[in-house]
């Protein structure tokens, strides 16, 4: 809470549209009021949504510069404090994976696929993490879900996951999760548009090559990580939510898998 209030709040002095948020006037963490000892909550502005958020060359822009005016505010963010970028060892995924098994997730075969994908990516991971690379505060889930289409424009919501990443790492994340979104390639168009508004903007920019794709691939991980363990019961989860939590898994080892074999592709786009 403390992380994100700190970043939204610079964001709205920088002018990133959102809706405004409201400062407590009692003892609060971040933009969260503190009710008592155990409950916390938050109010902002009510936003009019004027329809369903479709990603164009218009939203692409939009978006660009958005994550440009993030990543120029500067803000430092430290990755080695406690879960604020986890990458779990190789070596833990083999005993959630044989839950997995044990409890019908997936089969022997799928398994041993998905902890080859796991082992790779991981290790690319880890290969960029120990370049040192620059963490700044990032809003971390800029995806289409939170994005809202009102008469003055798109808003940008949900900085709840706020925390460390490297910039240019961001921009590629979300960049290409918008152009991809419903297709089976990115769209060129989007992750141009998206990618000149950025650099138009004086974002902070990276090298164009498969290593600017670390952070969408240490996204997914952790994204399947979580899920994994929320459905094989490692994890509380309403019978719902477990069942949302199977297909996270699901989806993201098919992600995981293009990803990999798709960075040097997607690099090109960068130029």
């Amino acid at each position: 809470m403390r992380v994100s209030g700190t970043l939204e709040r610079a964001a709205a002095a920088a002018g990133v549209a959102m809706p405004a948020p409201v400062e407590p006037r009692v003892d609060a963490v971040g933009y969260w009021a503190r009710l008592d000892a155990t409950v916390f909550a938050r109010v902002c502005a009510w936003v009019e949504v004027t329809g369903p958020t479709v990603v164009t060359t218009e939203l692409a822009t939009w978006a660009g510069t958005t994550l440009a005016v993030i990543g120029r505010l500067d803000l430092p963010g430290d990755p080695t404090a406690e879960a604020a970028y986890p990458v779990h060892p190789v070596a833990d995924w083999p005993e959630w994976l044989a839950t997995a098994i044990a409890t019908g997730l997936c089969t022997a075969e799928q398994a041993g696929n998905l902890l080859s994908l796991v082992t790779e990516a991981t290790n690319r991971v880890h290969a960029e993490l120990a370049m040192g690379p620059g963490f700044r505060l990032a809003h971390r889930d800029m995806s289409r879900d939170n994005i809202l289409c009102t008469a003055d424009g798109p808003v940008l919501v949900d900085f709840d996951h706020a925390g460390p990443e490297v910039p240019w790492w961001e921009v590629t994340h979300f960049v290409f999760a918008l152009a991809w979104a419903g297709h089976r390639e990115p769209r060129p168009d989007i992750v141009r548009a998206a990618l000149a508004a950025y650099r138009a903007a004086t974002g902070p920019s990276g090298p164009p090559t498969p290593t600017a794709f670390t952070g969408i691939l240490a996204a997914t991980l952790r994204a399947m990580a979580y899920n994994l363990w929320l459905a094989t019961g490692r994890r509380p989860a309403t019978p719902e939510r477990r069942t949302t939590a199977e297909g996270v898994v699901h989806a993201a080892t098919g992600i995981l898998a293009t990803i990999l074999d798709s960075t040097e592709d997607w690099a090109t786009l960068l130029r």
